[in-house]
């Protein structure tokens, strides 16, 4: 088991959620941080927005070994009970696995899930809105920029936009 006590998250951790499915895919999805249940789990994205995923990785025709899901925090970000934004410290000390590991394995598209991965690997893009569905480059890996799928469950007319996405998203898939 991965133990890591390079922040403050780790006193307040229940797990280290390192990912889910198979490193050497080539694809990956990469969140901001893990919630109550995937700190309960030890696994990303296993709640609502873990349903959310799922739903997409089968549309996307991605089935077991064929993708990676983690985050820029491995530790759930906790404030008076309830789940909050990784700080840019945060991101900054546990990021540097999530760039280890995606030097070492070199997945052939990394897809952005939210703004906090997104800004965390390729800086500040400007309106996320405006940039969701487009992909950039990181250190010569395609990125492509999605919601997070929790926003979808949280604003009900983004819904659309998420579709829309993954239908551009499946066209970019190696």
């Amino acid at each position: 088991m991965y133990e890591c006590t390079l922040c403050s998250l780790s006193t307040t951790r229940k797990n280290v959620v390192v990912g889910r499915g198979d490193p050497k895919a080539s694809v990956w999805f990469i969140g901001e941080a893990p919630g109550e249940h995937e700190d309960e789990s030890g696994f990303p994205f296993v709640g609502a927005a873990g349903q959310e995923l799922n739903k997409a990785l089968e549309f996307l025709g991605l089935g077991q070994g064929k993708y990676y899901v983690t985050n820029v925090v491995r530790c759930r970000p906790v404030e008076n009970g309830r789940n909050r934004a990784p700080t840019d410290e945060e991101k900054a000390i546990c990021g540097v696995k999530l760039k280890d590991d995606i030097a070492r394995w070199r997945p052939s598209l990394l897809v952005t899930l939210g703004k906090h991965s997104t800004m965390y690997l390729l800086g500040d893009i400007g309106n996320m809105y405006s940039n969701v569905g487009k992909t950039f480059s990181y250190d010569g890996i395609n990125v492509f920029v999605m919601l997070h799928p929790a926003a979808i469950l949280y604003r009900a007319g983004l819904r659309m936009m998420w579709e829309r996405n993954l239908g551009e998203l499946k066209k970019v898939i190696p």
